[in-house]
């Protein structure tokens, strides 16, 4: 496997300056991205429910407005804030 990139990163990260490593480091917000996966797993919790071990008996449960409505709206805005977290730097803005 030719890992030549890895070093080229290697030699372009040794020739900037400090400011310009934190900059490289900081690319997106961790406080943002928590809250988006921690909205994916809520939504797709929400969804989740009582299951039905006889076949032959049908539930109107998997109809309900929580698992058509709610959890798929709740995990859209999480994958939202997720994408928004990946673009919104953490850095704070020094003039």
């Amino acid at each position: 496997m030719n890992f030549r990139f890895i070093e080229l990163y290697r030699i372009q990260k040794s020739k900037m300056n400090s400011t310009q490593k934190q900059q490289i480091e900081i690319l997106f917000n961790p406080k943002w991205l928590i809250a988006g996966i921690m909205l994916l797993i809520s939504g797709y919790l929400l969804m989740l429910g009582e299951g039905n071990t006889d076949k032959n008996l049908f539930t109107d449960a998997i109809f309900s407005f929580r698992r058509l409505t709610l959890s798929p709206l709740i995990v859209l805005i999480g994958y939202i804030i997720v994408g928004i977290s990946l673009f919104k730097s953490n850095a704070k803005k020094t003039a």
